[in-house]
C-alpha cells in the first residue's frame, strides 16, 4: 500500500481546519483520525502519524494536556519535543531550588517531578 507524507504547511492548513470544525478535539488518536479524513480528501494516498498530528498542533493551536501519574524522565518536552528550563526559587538561605519545569516552545509546565502527559486537548 503506497502513502505520501504531507508537508509541514499543508498538515499546519488540515490540523487548524480540523480544530476549527469540531471546535475541541479530546484526544490525540481523535486528532490523528480527523486529519487522515480531511487529508484523504485532498490526496487519497497522504497519511500522518498521531505524533507528527500533535507536533504540527502545538504550533499551530492551543494544547491542553491532563498529566498522567507517571514520571517522565528526559530532558526534553514530552508534548513538543523542546528543551524544557527549570523553575527556580530562592530559599531562605539564599541558595536556589527547582520548584518545576516549563517548556518556553508550548507551555508545558510540571512539578519538580515531571508528570508525563496522558491527554491532550486541542482547542483554537
Amino acid at each position: 500500500m503506497k502513502y505520501k507524507i504531507p508537508k509541514t504547511e499543508i498538515m499546519k492548513i488540515v490540523v487548524r481546519a480540523t480544530v476549527a470544525e469540531k471546535k475541541e478535539i479530546g484526544s490525540m488518536r481523535l486528532l490523528g483520525s480527523e486529519v487522515n479524513k480531511k487529508l484523504k480528501l485532498i490526496d487519497e494516498n497522504y497519511r500522518a502519524s498521531e505524533e507528527r498530528c500533535k507536533e504540527i498542533a502545538v504550533g499551530t493551536v492551543k494544547v491542553r494536556t491532563i498529566v498522567s501519574r507517571k514520571i517522565y524522565v528526559g530532558k526534553n518536552c514530552p508534548v513538543c519535543k523542546g528543551k524544557i528550563k527549570p523553575i527556580k526559587n530562592r530559599t531562605i538561605n539564599g541558595n536556589s531550588t527547582t520548584v518545576g519545569y516549563r517548556c518556553p516552545n508550548c507551555g508545558y509546565t510540571s512539578s519538580r517531578y515531571l508528570r508525563s502527559p496522558a491527554r491532550y486537548i486541542f482547542t483554537l
